[in-house]
């Protein structure tokens, strides 16, 4: 079958999702012959794709590691791994393309970023990518104020042993 989102068996000819803030659950991996993911960028965000996918021109794409006073970001060179929650640099509406396996897991947790495929709300004690008063970085979830977390992003998981009221972004830069 050769429509859009239309799984034959255990293949797919084109996979097209957005940023439509829809969840997405496949009941079975199966291997997509061209899959695309679009969302609109303005600065930062958090992206977790269902598919390996190469890092779009003009974004660059980073690995997160969070710690007590910060979370380490080191550049992603060459393609983005599935089920891998990684923080983009990005600005306006981006594309991420790529092939074979697709794939849903339940609870993906990558260095205590939990990524999701449904939207969820995040708990108290768990850290939100954010701007505030120009500022971005991942801010700590108070109870009374949990945010929701939409499909195809992530967050510091809840079961951290962080303090901090607010984690900046640390960038690595790649040596040569």
């Amino acid at each position: 079958n050769t429509n859009a989102n239309v799984i034959s068996g255990t293949n797919n000819t084109t996979l097209t999702l957005s940023d439509q803030g829809k969840d997405f659950q496949v009941p079975f991996d199966f291997t997509a012959a061209a899959a695309t993911y679009t969302r609109n960028f303005n600065g930062y965000g958090v992206v977790l794709l269902p598919f390996q996918a190469a890092v779009p021109a003009n974004v660059t794409a980073y690995t997160m590691i969070p710690s007590a006073g910060s979370v380490a970001c080191t550049p992603i060179v060459g393609s983005i791994p599935a089920n891998t929650p990684v923080l983009i640099a990005a600005t306006g509406n981006i594309t991420f393309t790529g092939s074979g396996s697709v794939s849903t897991p339940k609870a993906i947790t990558v260095n205590q970023v939990n990524g999701v495929y449904q939207l969820i709300k995040a708990y108290a004690g768990a850290y939100v990518l954010k701007t505030e008063n120009g500022v971005t970085g991942f801010y700590k979830v108070v109870a009374g104020s949990e945010p929701v977390i939409n499909p195809f992003q992530g967050y510091i998981t809840e079961g951290n042993a962080f303090t901090a009221a607010f984690l900046p972004l640390n960038f690595a830069t790649l040596t040569t």
